[in-house]
């Protein structure tokens, strides 16, 4: 049996050396020539369509994928009461668990999905993303 810990041992788990992408709200509407989780039509029309606390939702979601936090890998699913479909996403801080339901759409599902992965790290917060989308 090859131990493990002799220099140079070809049997330890080899890291892919993949580094996050990070994300800024230039990127999320691809102005960069990156796929875009969405258009700035489409996420504003949507954004629109939210009410003040889901749109807060939004917001303190991102600040917390913004501080790198971690969330649960199995969201709650469910449609609301105005025949949306949403997720019910934990964010885990260091003695406490906080909930965001976030109505599906807008990009967010894409560029949750991608966080969880490690693919991506966020550079914005929702009035960035406003502000980036509203350049036309």
């Amino acid at each position: 049996m090859n131990n493990l810990f002799k220099k140079g041992s070809e049997d330890l788990p080899k890291i892919d050396g993949r580094t996050a992408t990070l994300v800024t709200a230039r990127m999320f509407f691809g102005r960069d020539g990156e796929t875009p989780y969405e258009t700035p039509e489409k996420f504003l029309s949507f954004g629109e369509s939210l009410r003040p606390k889901e749109a807060n939702d939004w917001q303190k979601l991102l600040v917390c994928m913004n501080n790198n936090m971690r969330m649960d890998g199995n969201p709650a699913t469910g449609v609301d009461a105005g025949n949306r479909p949403y997720t019910f996403h934990r964010v885990y801080k260091a003695k406490a668990v906080l909930g965001f339901k976030m109505i599906n759409g807008g990009g967010m599902p894409k560029l949750i999905e991608d966080y969880q992965n490690g693919l991506i790290t966020i550079g914005f917060d929702l009035q960035q993303l406003i502000d980036e989308a509203q350049k036309g």
